[in-house]
């Protein structure tokens, strides 16, 4: 199941089984910060997951749950929020 995950998210050739943990381990912080329902800046979000490709592991949790985003006017910098839903559910390792 773990290879096919790698190739479902492009990373074949790049990511290796010993990955996962890791990104799964960023997955459930960003998602830890983002339960709440609040906007929180890429930035954040990125810091918060503890590795550079921080957004790539926020979008990972469309499988579960709608993530919006905005613009803060005329800037470059996107703020996301995780929707929340009557019976929200938490994500489950990704592989």
């Amino acid at each position: 199941m773990a290879p096919n995950f790698i190739s479902q998210v492009g990373g074949v050739g790049i990511l290796t089984l010993t990955d996962l943990p890791s990104l799964n381990e960023a997955v459930m912080r960003v998602f830890r910060l983002m339960r709440d329902g609040n906007w929180y800046s890429s930035e954040t979000i990125i810091d918060v997951s503890e590795q550079r490709e921080g957004l790539r592991r926020m979008r990972e949790l469309r499988r579960w749950y709608e993530i919006e985003r905005a613009r803060d006017g005329g800037s470059r910098l996107w703020y996301y929020r995780l929707v929340q839903f009557q019976n929200p559910v938490q994500p489950r390792l990704l592989w």
